[in-house]
């Protein structure tokens, strides 16, 4: 486990980081998630090599854009049929207020329209040091970034058979 300064260096507080946390820990959260009652949950992935698409891109790519385009792609895929009252998103709290703003209306018009009329879409922006499923989903991209990165599946290996989607996105930018 790293232990993350805040600002105010008086303060510490922890959070799992998955280029922080040992296989180890990451193995005996992955025990103790499992041992949950509900395991109804399942991994959407979208691989995007970041360095080569600013590179190609740099001069007209808007991050913020970027980052509603794949949030849509992967959200398309996810099959909302099942549901009974409502979807809640936790979003990692990274974007201004505006870009929040944008984002939220971005997502809520393109997936309401999948989800079954009776179905809310909430949207939730958080920081990851006070959102425990926030950082259960950066240890897990950890995983999938050194299996593709790296080659590297020693943790990737723990989770992947709940692992629904694992898709390489390649840009549509003409």
């Amino acid at each position: 486990m790293r232990l993350t300064p805040h600002k105010n260096t008086k303060n510490v507080t922890s959070e799992l980081k998955g280029s922080g946390t040992t296989l180890s820990v990451k193995q005996y959260f992955y025990k103790q998630l499992s041992k949950c009652a509900d395991q109804d949950w399942e991994i959407y992935s979208i691989i995007v090599d970041k360095a080569a698409l600013f590179k190609q891109a740099s001069e007209y790519l808007e991050p913020h854009r970027l980052y509603n385009l794949l949030s849509r792609e992967i959200m398309e895929r996810v099959d909302f049929s099942g549901l009974n009252d409502h979807v809640q998103m936790i979003v990692d709290k990274c974007k201004g207020k505006h870009e929040r703003s944008v984002f939220d209306y971005f997502l809520k018009t393109n997936l309401e329209s999948k989800l079954p009329i009776n179905v809310s879409l909430n949207i939730l922006h958080e920081l990851s040091h006070n959102n425990a499923g926030l950082q259960a989903v950066d240890l897990f991209c950890h995983g999938i970034v050194r299996k593709h990165a790296l080659g590297d599946i020693s943790w990737y290996s723990e989770f992947s058979d709940k692992i629904v989607e694992e898709i390489r996105w390649k840009a549509k930018l003409k």
